[in-house]
């Protein structure tokens, strides 16, 4: 009880000291790439978990950006702050924000998210796409005042935006039935399996799951009816890497 209390006084007097210095800012932002980020893991909790919270916050996250950050052509604005969005989107809003959505809905199989993801998805190809390569550029063609446009390629705190991209377009693919979609991904896998051989794995682990998808093939999933919906959830509890799920009251996608 003596050390407690002799604790608490000298955490007090700390406190105390600290408050006379200058507070750092707050940054009170909100991003676009790394909401969808937060979305994602809040669809991950609840597809492990089953707890209908972390779904209410994904949903309530994605109606958010849906509002205040996605225009009707696709184009995404990067921040919002004091009931604003501004700056052009980069390319880790596009690709995180559309893995989240198609995620999205997998669990939900509202397919309103899915359309959504499509249209983000399609706009990112137009605008950052380089043709020679494939791969994307980090900022828009629409962008001013560059000097030169950079790729983000590598995987390292956080998935490549470019990792990130071929895995929405493959999946796209999948979902849709689109050709285009699935050689867009490949080619881009493998401009990176050609171009860095040898390179240290470490920081291509996302690229490597890409792989996954090509060498063992995506198991496709169809639950329909009034509790498609529960019911997958039921099978997703499992963890199954290789499973695409769709499904809904009816049929709505080519399977």
């Amino acid at each position: 009880d003596a050390w407690e209390r002799s604790l608490n006084k000298a955490h007090r007097r700390l406190l105390e000291a600290r408050n006379k210095r200058i507070r750092p800012s707050t940054d009170d932002k909100v991003l676009t790439s790394w909401n969808a980020l937060m979305m994602t893991a809040c669809i991950d909790a609840y597809t492990a978990t089953g707890v209908r919270q972390y779904l209410e916050m994904a949903l309530k996250n994605a109606a958010f950006l849906e509002e205040n950050m996605v225009q009707p052509d696709g184009r995404l604005w990067r921040n919002y702050i004091d009931g604003k969005a501004g700056i052009g989107g980069f390319l880790d809003d596009y690709a995180f924000l559309a893995q989240a959505l198609i995620q999205l809905y997998q669990v939900t199989f509202d397919i309103h998210w899915l359309e959504t993801a499509r249209v983000v998805t399609d706009f990112a190809t137009e605008h950052f796409q380089d043709p020679k390569t494939g791969m994307f550029f980090y900022t828009s063609d629409q962008s001013e005042d560059l000097i030169v446009r950079k790729m983000d390629i590598a995987d390292q705190v956080m998935p490549s935006s470019n990792s990130v991209m071929a895995g929405v377009l493959f999946t796209l693919g999948e979902l849709y039935q689109v050709p285009a979609y699935t050689s867009q991904s490949k080619v881009m896998l493998n401009h990176i399996l050609n171009s860095r051989e040898g390179a240290e794995t470490l920081f291509y682990a996302n690229w490597l799951r890409q792989a996954g998808w090509f060498a063992f093939r995506p198991y496709e999933v169809a639950v329909l009816g009034e509790d498609a919906a529960s019911i997958s959830l039921q099978l997703r509890r499992n963890f199954l890497p290789l499973a695409i799920f769709v499904g809904g009251r009816e049929e709505n996608l080519p399977l």
